[in-house]
């Protein structure tokens, strides 16, 4: 989880808290539980509203590659000296892993995920062979 949703969810339920905090002076225990249950729903809704918007941006934000470019990826990383497995154009887990291996050994973000960058830094190491 990011801090800058972490942070979001601590703004979330400090937000409530307050919102809430002269209402829980009630000592009827009905009424202090009914709040409490209320409460924990709305930052339960919250929370998950916070995590899908995050999941939705992420797939917006991911490309989506060809079978073909990835069978090139897979070509690339087998010819640079990698094991991405089997050469099928599908991103599996050893082509993650062999991407993963060649991002650490470029200084790359180690997120074994296949960007633009990536592909370009591909084909210069494989040129440079």
């Amino acid at each position: 989880m990011s801090y800058l949703t972490k942070k979001n969810i601590v703004r979330s339920l400090l937000f409530v808290l307050v919102s809430i905090g002269s209402q829980l002076i009630y000592a009827d225990p009905n009424i202090s539980s009914q709040i409490s249950r209320t409460n924990s729903q709305a930052i339960n809704k919250n929370i998950s509203n916070h995590m899908l918007e995050n999941e939705k941006n992420k797939r917006i934000n991911t490309p989506v590659y060809t079978t073909g470019q990835i069978r090139e990826v897979q070509e690339l990383l087998h010819d640079l000296g990698y094991k991405p497995g089997e050469i099928d154009g599908f991103m599996g887990k050893k082509t993650r892993k062999a991407i993963r291996d060649f991002q650490e050994s470029h200084q790359l973000k180690n997120d074994g995920l296949l960007t633009e960058n990536l592909f370009q830094k591909l084909h210069v190491a494989s040129s440079n062979k």
